[in-house]
């Protein structure tokens, strides 16, 4: 996810609003693009035979502003379906999409939960599956292996991309039986003739490895890998996941684990929890330090440092400040995205808010109603605008003082009222154009091509 500022943001740390347009409301009409669902009990690698991607470019015409209503001096753009295309199960694709992501050959890469991983060759117009009959690491308990979930793609050289996976918990932690301590994680999955090569990556330190106390013994934290960044300038592979983030590094050929900036909930008995949450948001800044979201603070991993993945996080922000120790306004960073020296944070509670390069002044941007429920982030290569992924809704485009909103009258509401959960762009398009690549949970693949 590839993540110069926005013009909102104001050398006062103020954002600017006042040419701000913004959509009030989304109309449940059932205009827009409806892909076709097929049975559920349907073979679990891909939908019905069909042709290819579904074309959207005889959708509702863009760029028209629609009538305000009755609060005066508010716009509501309607972009329009032009220059998207959609592929659903009648493509092959699976019936719930977690991510989407193309590797540098521009093979399209798709994280289909339960179903298994998903591609997408350049030229073609339907999805191959693969699933643990075709190598990917299985979850192995008494009863024998099963189908992993992939919830995260980020694709790699040619040929390549980097899947992760939900792992499973029974709510104790170090407790729990070892096969599940042991699942998710994620694997490197490699083109071959005739299918794919497989590499796990084993996001743990094993015993004797580090002379750390909490981890000679071995340590196993992180099972459900959420984001994963590829680090083209370094070869390195960023997971943000539960309870931390990792990196297997390419200088090394190891993984380390893990950083997180995890904070003290203390009762009034005075027993206090340490907090880590979930790790969603993962970005790399033009230095090539990680910034890194979770449940509570968002932080910068010094990766530039002497000490690399163990240099300092620094600094540690809280984003959406805590009124007190007892009463804290939690973060829950869903993703982020960097655009010029600007980092973008959406919070699936909170919203949207813009750190300058220092993390000084954290500028929350207020959105109204739904839009507070951002899922997911992509700063645009071609203009620095920035897309947003709803929870609900569909999605946004902020760019220039404008908001353009996707909602049912491009989508449709099969796909707005499922979260928009990954949006990742690249410039593999006809003759090098920009593509941006959006993971629809209620079951479809978009490609945006346009302006």
């Amino acid at each position: 996810m590839r993540r110069s500022g926005l013009p909102w943001l104001a050398g006062t740390g103020a954002i600017v609003l006042g040419a701000l347009w913004i959509a009030i409301g989304c109309d449940r009409s059932d205009t827009g693009v409806i892909v076709d669902q097929p049975d559920p009990g349907l073979e679990s690698c891909g939908g019905t035979d069909g042709g290819g991607g579904t074309d959207a470019g005889t959708g509702r015409d863009g760029g028209t502003a629609a009538d305000g209503g009755s609060d005066g001096g508010t716009g509501i753009i309607i972009p329009g379906a032009a220059g998207w295309a959609f592929y659903g199960p009648e493509s092959g694709a699976p019936l719930r999409v977690w991510g989407v992501s193309s590797d540098q050959g521009g093979n399209l890469w798709v994280a289909g939960g339960d179903q298994g991983l998903f591609l997408l060759r350049p030229g073609s117009t339907q999805f191959e599956c693969f699933t643990i009959a075709n190598g990917l690491t299985p979850y192995v308990d008494d009863t024998g292996p099963h189908q992993q979930s992939v919830v995260s793609v980020a694709g790699g050289p040619a040929g390549v991309v980097y899947a992760g996976y939900q792992g499973h918990f029974a709510g104790h932690e170090d407790a729990d039986p070892l096969y599940m301590i042991r699942s998710g994680d994620a694997d490197k999955v490699t083109l071959a003739p005739g299918g794919i090569s497989v590499q796990h990556i084993d996001i743990r330190t094993p015993p004797g490895v580090s002379s750390s106390p909490d981890a000679i013994n071995g340590r196993d934290k992180i099972r459900t890998v959420w984001r994963i960044l590829y680090d083209r300038a370094t070869g390195n592979v960023w997971f943000g996941g539960n309870h931390g983030v990792a990196m297997w590094e390419a200088q090394t050929q190891m993984v380390f684990e893990h950083q997180h900036a995890a904070i003290n909930s203390c009762g009034a008995d005075g027993h206090c929890t340490l907090l880590s949450g979930d790790w969603y948001g993962i970005a790399r800044d033009a230095a090539g330090d990680l910034w890194m979201g979770g449940g509570h603070r968002l932080a910068k991993l010094q990766y530039t440092n002497a000490q690399r993945f163990w240099g300092p996080l620094s600094p540690i922000i809280d984003v959406w400040p805590d009124a007190s120790g007892t009463s804290r306004t939690d973060d829950y960073v869903q993703d982020l995205a960097m655009s010029g020296s600007t980092l973008w944070v959406g919070s699936i509670t909170n919203g949207l808010a813009a750190v300058d390069a220092t993390g000084a002044h954290p500028v929350p941007l207020a959105l109204p109603g739904y839009r507070t429920k951002i899922t997911s982030l992509e700063a645009d290569p071609q203009d620095g605008s920035l897309w947003v992924g709803l929870q609900w809704g569909g999605m946004a485009r902020m760019s220039g003082g404008t908001v353009s909103v996707y909602s049912d009258k491009v989508f449709g509401r099969q796909l707005i009222d499922w979260p928009v959960w990954d949006v990742q762009s690249d410039r593999l398009g006809p003759g090098g154009a920009r593509r941006i690549l959006v993971a629809f949970q209620g079951g479809a693949v978009g490609v945006y091509t346009g302006p």
